[in-house]
């Protein structure tokens, strides 16, 4: 098949040989021989690329890189909404890739999001979603007194070397877990709850230097005194 120069097929933008042949064709009363050839017209598209998280929250300040087989071809940065584009893009077969932030690394290594084998043609609006993981974990708290017995209605208060992060109440059981909690080194104190006393030490009303790694569960138990 002899194409108008202004049209490719698929497989040749692909970097692969031609397709648009069919061989084996059965012609016989009844039968319906249809062909249907698909080809691409030459011109110009873009790409929109959308950064985020697994919980579908944008990811913004990412550097999105725009590469084809030739190299690397434009560079655009997210917006507050995890968005960039790259207009005027022309013909060919493309790819896109970022790293996340490096709250979102796992054990040092470096997340870069890869999407490839876009093909762009005269008005097509390629959308491409990169999912960025956030690193995390959790922290489950349990408030007790000298008895063993679960302390309900504390405030139980999250930490970092930045400053002070959530805030839980303990449930019936004394129990309160902080989910989602970032990877790094993060620390608990309890804020006693009337009738209670507390003492400011290690291991009984705070616990610090607590490592989140991914899916990590931190099982913490801090103690207060009921008042006589």
């Amino acid at each position: 098949m002899v194409l108008p120069p202004e049209y490719a097929g698929w497989d040749e933008l692909r970097g692969g040989s031609r397709d648009d042949f069919r061989a084996g064709i059965v012609v016989r009363p009844g039968l319906d021989t249809t062909l249907h050839f698909e080809f691409l017209r030459r011109g110009i598209g873009s790409v929109v690329v959308w950064a985020i998280d697994q919980d579908s929250l944008a990811v913004p300040e990412r550097e999105v890189i725009l590469y084809s087989p030739r190299g690397v071809l434009g560079f655009d940065t997210t917006d507050a909404s995890g968005r960039a584009e790259f207009r005027s893009v022309a013909f060919g077969n493309y790819g896109v890739r970022a790293t996340a932030p490096d709250t979102f690394q796992t054990a040092g290594a470096v997340l870069e999001v890869v999407r490839d084998g876009l093909l762009i043609d005269q008005g097509r609006r390629e959308t491409v979603v990169l999912s960025m993981p956030r690193c995390r974990g959790s922290i489950a708290v349990r408030v007790e007194d000298a008895s063993g017995i679960g302390v309900a209605g504390a405030i139980v208060t999250r930490y970092t070397g930045a400053g002070v992060g959530p805030q839980l109440t303990t449930d019936p059981s004394g129990a309160a877990t902080f989910l989602k909690v970032p990877c790094g080194v993060h620390g608990v104190f309890v804020t006693p709850p009337e009738g209670y006393a507390g003492t400011w030490a290690r291991d009984s009303q705070f616990v610090d230097d607590l490592t989140i790694r991914v899916g990590t569960i931190k099982n913490v138990t801090l103690r207060l005194t009921k008042r006589p």
